[in-house]
């Protein structure tokens, strides 16, 4: 059964309003607007004023992740039950034996929803993803295709991350389209060349998603069209990697935004979507 749910920055060296009224609310509940503030401002150092936190506790109630009662506040403990749902889900698919990839199911079985609060957050997630199955010899077969608006992870890639790209087994399966044609699309382009993985750019699907497909697993990533232009704005200003403020990028990447996500397991939607990639590499 689909569920949705927002997922706060924890971990973060820097963490938002939201992400610490939140982490005040585990420890300690109800807590009026004024604790918290006082709570904000000599347990984390915050300097904030009454009316962000108000702004804040609005957002977090709409999201349902917090409740009021008459002037107090405490976690929504639907939205701790789905977190914990949502935990346990990601640790199972994450295990080798439980994962939806080569899994036999049924035709549209498995589907799923996540919301990710941040692009940095949502990367996370899929860069676990995509190394399960790119380095692991039981799914070295399958082919990989996806599409992106734009493309990113080569900028902000660690060691430990490079590392497992160069692990990866039979690159030359996975096929990476991106519609970007920036200075910065093109060094990414790049460098997936030179370990194996095909890249184009340039392509134009008319998408209002990005995708990844393995096999028959497909991954929809549906992005708030403010943050795509933002990102588009600050790369096409970019004529050479030099002009690149990395502050300025790594910001927009770790910018609270909606992401939504969507996982299931269908063959006739992964055949559709890979054929579309495929074809830009035929020529």
């Amino acid at each position: 059964m689909p569920y949705s749910i927002d997922i706060p920055g924890f971990g973060t060296n820097e963490k938002n309003i939201k992400d610490l009224i939140v982490n005040t609310l585990v420890v300690e509940w109800p807590l009026s607007l004024k604790k918290i503030h006082h709570i904000l401002k000599k347990r984390y150092k915050v300097s904030v004023s009454y009316q962000a936190i108000h702004k804040a506790l609005k957002e977090l109630s709409e999201k349902r992740i917090i409740l009021k009662n008459k002037l107090e506040y405490s976690l929504n403990p639907e939205w701790i039950k789905n977190l914990k749902e949502f935990s346990t889900n990601l640790e199972e698919m994450y295990a080798e034996n439980n994962s939806l990839i080569g899994k036999k199911l049924k035709e549209g079985e498995n589907m799923q929803s996540f919301t990710f609060d941040s692009l940095a957050n949502l990367d996370r997630f899929l860069m676990h993803q995509v190394e399960k199955f790119l380095t692991n010899d039981k799914f070295k077969d399958l082919p990989c295709y996806s599409y992106w608006k734009f493309e990113w992870w080569p900028l902000f890639i660690s060691r430990a991350e490079y590392k497992i790209l160069t692990k990866i087994l039979n690159p030359a399966r996975v096929h990476l389209a991106v519609n970007d044609n920036s200075a910065i699309a093109k060094f990414c382009a790049n460098f997936y060349e030179k370990v194996g993985i095909k890249s184009k750019i340039n392509i134009d699907l008319e998408n209002e998603f990005d995708f990844v497909i393995i096999d028959d697993l497909v991954i929809q990533i549906y992005t708030p069209k403010k943050l795509i232009n933002k990102i588009s704005s600050a790369f096409d200003k970019i004529d050479n990697l030099d002009q690149m403020d990395m502050g300025e990028i790594n910001k927009l990447f770790e910018e609270e935004n909606e992401i939504n996500v969507i996982l299931m397991k269908n063959r006739t939607v992964a055949n559709i979507l890979s054929e579309r990639v495929a074809n830009y590499f035929k020529k």
